[in-house]
């Protein structure tokens, strides 16, 4: 974690998600452009990978109510049940400048100002993401 001007600045750190081996590498730091200046990833010594193969996702600096780590692309679970009785289920995106989710009615919640407020962080689960877990995202609709 990094400090700036006495405030705190979240550590910027994505995950991969190669869509050629349908797997998600977390913690890959190894975000680039090689020389040409083509974007490609890396994860620890393996051979470098081109985005166009992959799903970079970044972390948002925020984690839920079990202290897991909220990314793009995650599913999240509000535990707070809405006006139907069910849990709603919505998608980390980025979006006008920060992540968050769209709700029911298409109105944008940066996830920033709703965790930001102590103790609303507990009204959140991360319950998988849109590429390891597909058939999550039926609820959302």
């Amino acid at each position: 974690m990094f400090s700036y001007g006495g405030g705190e600045v979240r550590e910027i750190r994505f995950r991969v998600w190669d869509t050629q081996m349908m797997k998600m590498y977390t913690n890959c730091p190894n975000v680039m452009l090689d020389y040409r200046g083509h974007p490609y990833w890396q994860f620890g010594f393996d051979e470098p990978k081109p985005m166009s193969d992959s799903i970079v996702m970044q972390f948002t600096g925020l984690k839920d109510k079990n202290g897991k780590e909220i990314y793009e692309g995650d599913v999240l679970k509000l535990v707070v049940y809405n006006n139907i009785g069910k849990h709603s289920i919505r998608i980390v995106s980025f979006d006008k400048g920060c992540f968050g989710f769209i709700d029911n009615t298409g109105k944008f919640f940066p996830l920033g100002i709703i965790i930001g407020n102590k103790g609303n962080e507990k009204i959140f689960e991360v319950i998988g993401n849109i590429h390891s877990n597909p058939e999550l995202l039926e609820a959302t609709k």
